[in-house]
């Protein structure tokens, strides 16, 4: 319905009435921020339900900003266990006109589950399907037909609210003229107020909506003292007022000495269109309409007022803390300047907390000639783009910035910020595409320029150090920078970063084959963390939780490696981010439940893994893993599926990967091609030896024992094995064995027979 037809009045005493669990969001302009928007109803949510809304509101706060259905679809699981439903209620939703936001609405209403409830109001349609949920009996409706008055309700309201005692023809006569309008009838009640010849008034009393408005309003505004209409022209530019922040935009002359907080409890006991925003009346907004017309009439009377106005407003809020409120009453003031100071200080917080739109928002709201002489600014929007994945638009921003830096006079603080950024992003994008050398060569050109106190961007520059050095197979300059930059994430108070370079360290321990001392770096990483993840839930660390469950299931202690899967799963999830090891725990979950000839959902978990490693934004992680289902085909004996797989995967145009040649390997043995199964294998276990990466070592001498004892070379087969045993003994490897199936158990008996009983490696065979 239109404005002031009474939509959250009616809404506020149903609420009280049916006493319901409600989660109450009140919409502005600035919500089309998609993260900012779902933040604050995320937030409503939780103050109705706590643990419905934790997982949500963790997830937008992680460093990389997850999918929003992925995030509902989180909600929407932890709502179908609630025993009493919440009802979410966006007021004034016509003014979000974000397309995103629409889309991710109309997904949580294709899932919403009875315990979720939603209930919009508006001025206008939201383009959502209603059409279809009408259809399906699952839309309830109430328009502006229903909300109009009744003569009856007309004549109520003027005697138990207005005080006014009225005839029943005047009621009548006045209802028809507001056609049952509430505001309308508010405001005529507040004009006829210790007015004599009331019938007079009502008969003269004529016109559209419009003229009734502006009529009316004259009439009550009129009816004030010039200081109360001082204060009520000049607090209009504001959309919540607070009595401080009141005292500060205008003057005692205004208030008539009087403090503006009186003032707005007087507005709120007098009925004039006054909100309360909280339950300590401290906050109150007008009512929308009303501010809607004392701007109007600001703007003609003291229009020269307004950008002085915004100007104080805009301190008062930097004062208090409401960097984002100052910024905006700055641009209404046409303050370009000091908007792009106030952004300069709060975007670094802000990305990081995952409100890029708003940021990219406001800088692009500057003039193109304040940007071009601004370079923190265009690094601060070539990380929003980057964030964004929105790479075409990076690398111009970061020449404007050299060039605003070449052309002005800057502190050597801001010049050292701004190159190091530059180079930092730079290198961060030769990273995710995966250009190593370049990625390399970057980072070193950060680290000429930035300050030794910078801790957070140091971390990220370790880090991209530290992989690229892991990715190379370096692996003690690849520690050291990673641990590095974990001290660099803690200290900034990163610990997505510090952790995610722990997993790193752990992960590489891995591939050396170094089990024992990766796991207890597990077990140290979890517990270093664990008070922060008390304070406060730290996702992350359920990647550590992920690579101990993977080292587990390698020493075959398959119920503790299944719960630290399961666990650091869930941990992981709340990222609803798309991340390589939470893609490699899918897959050993995958694994252990084929052990269990659980082969659905085995099925699953590598459908989900699969699916998982195309998302991922690093192009080095996003590769075909079908070869693990081509793994899990062959433990079925399931070989035309395994067959098919390898066509596909010899006849791909995607270029070839080891673990994909050792699976096809495996094959081709299967075939009992056992020539071509050592033209692959002799080569991965030559790079595996000079490489320092045990597991694969050990894998492809246990696939080359098989090959050699299939080809009937029973010697050398029992040299690869030995040679394999020997590896693997130390360290507790296990299933890299014995999950090639029945022929390695058989040729592990028959090792047994022929060995002695000094060998070694007897009771480790046994």
């Amino acid at each position: 319905a239109p404005a002031g037809f009474g939509k959250s009045t009616l809404i506020l005493d149903w609420i009280q009435q049916s006493e319901q669990q409600v989660a109450w969001l009140s919409l502005d302009k600035s919500d089309n921020d998609p993260v900012r928007f779902w933040s604050y109803v995320f937030a409503a949510i939780k103050n109705a339900q706590p643990e419905l809304a934790e997982d949500a509101l963790a997830a937008l706060g992680a460093p990389q900003q997850p999918p929003i259905k992925a995030v509902l679809t989180g909600l929407i699981n932890r709502a179908t266990s609630l025993t009493k439903a919440v009802i979410l209620i966006l007021e004034d939703y016509y003014l979000i006109d974000d397309p995103t936001i629409h889309v991710d609405i109309a997904f949580l209403l294709e899932f919403l589950p009875p315990q979720l409830q939603l209930l919009i109001s508006g001025r206008s349609d939201p383009p959502l399907a209603l059409a279809t949920l009408r259809g399906h009996g699952l839309l309830s409706e109430i328009r502006e037909s229903a909300l109009r008055f009744s003569d009856d309700e007309a004549k109520t309201f003027f005697q138990q609210v207005m005080g006014l005692q009225l005839s029943a023809e005047d009621v009548a006569a006045l209802n028809s003229r507001t056609e049952g309008w509430i505001v309308g009838l508010q405001l005529a009640g507040l004009a006829l107020q210790g007015r004599e010849g009331t019938s007079e008034f009502i008969a003269k009393f004529a016109g559209d909506h419009s003229y009734i408005i502006n009529y009316l309003t004259d009439e009550v505004f009129e009816r004030q003292s010039p200081s109360l209409q001082g204060f009520l022209l000049q607090t209009s530019i504001l959309d919540r007022l607070h009595g401080s922040l009141c005292d500060a935009i205008i003057s005692e002359e205004d208030r008539d000495g009087d403090s503006s907080q009186h003032i707005l409890e007087y507005l709120v006991e007098h009925n004039l269109f006054l909100v309360p925003l909280d339950n300590r009346r401290q906050w109150y907004r007008y009512h929308r309409l009303f501010a809607d017309l004392l701007h109007y009439r600001l703007q003609h009377t003291f229009a020269d007022l307004i950008p002085h106005l915004h100007l104080r407003a805009s301190a008062w809020f930097a004062e208090n803390g409401f960097i984002t409120d100052a910024l905006q009453h700055t641009l209404a003031a046409g303050n370009f300047d000091q908007a792009a100071d106030l952004i300069e200080t709060v975007t670094r917080s802000m990305i990081g907390a995952g409100e890029t739109r708003t940021v990219q928002a406001w800088i692009e709201a500057l003039p193109d000639v304040l940007l071009n002489e601004r370079p923190l600014l265009c690094v601060a929007l070539a990380w929003v783009y980057n964030l964004n994945q929105a790479e075409q638009d990076i690398e111009p921003l970061l020449k404007k910035a050299e060039e605003a830096l070449n052309a002005g006079s800057f502190d050597q603080e801001i010049v050292a910020e701004v190159r190091g950024n530059v180079a930092l992003l730079r290198g961060y994008s030769a990273l995710q595409h995966n250009n190593p050398p370049l990625a390399m060569q970057h980072m070193e050109e950060s680290l000429l320029v930035l300050p030794e106190d910078d801790v957070y961007l140091r971390s990220l520059v370790s880090f991209t150090q530290g992989v690229v050095y892991k990715r190379g197979g370096m692996w003690i300059p690849a520690a050291q920078k990673l641990k590095q930059a974990a001290e660099y994430g803690r200290a900034s108070g990163n610990l997505s970063v510090a952790i995610a370079n722990r997993v790193h360290l752990i992960e590489m321990l891995i591939t050396q084959g170094h089990l024992q001392q990766a796991a207890g770096f597990c077990d140290e990483t979890i517990a270093y963390h664990q008070a922060d993840h008390q304070r406060n839930p730290v996702p992350n660390l359920g990647f550590v939780y992920s690579k101990l469950g993977e080292i587990l299931y390698e020493w075959n202690d398959l119920k503790s490696a299944n719960d630290h899967l399961e666990q650091g799963l869930a941990m992981a999830e709340k990222l609803m981010v798309a991340w390589s090891w939470t893609r490699d725990g899918l897959v050993y979950l995958a694994r252990i439940r084929q052990l269990q000839a659980d082969f659905d959902a085995a099925q699953k978990f590598i459908e989900r893994a699969i699916h998982m490693s195309g998302e991922m934004q690093d192009h080095f992680d996003r590769i075909d893993i079908s070869y693990w289902q081509a793994r899990l085909f062959l433990a079925q004996g399931n070989l035309p599926a395994a067959v098919r797989w390898a066509t596909q995967y010899q006849a791909g145009i995607d270029g070839r990967s080891e673990a994909a040649d050792r699976v096809l390997a495996r094959v081709h043995l299967a075939q009992e091609e056992t020539h071509q199964a050592l033209q692959l294998l002799l080569p991965i276990h030559d790079s595996a030896s000079q490489s320092g990466r045990m597991a694969a070592q050990i894998e492809s001498l246990t696939l080359l024992a098989l090959a050699y004892q299939a080809r009937g070379d029973t010697q050398q087969a029992q040299n690869m094995l030995r040679q394999a045993l020997f590896l693997a003994e130390p360290e507790g490897f296990m299933r890299t064995l014995v999950d090639e199936g029945p022929l390695m158990r058989s040729f592990l008996a028959q090792y047994l027979i022929c060995s002695g009983e000094d060998d070694p490696l007897r009771a480790y065979v046994i």
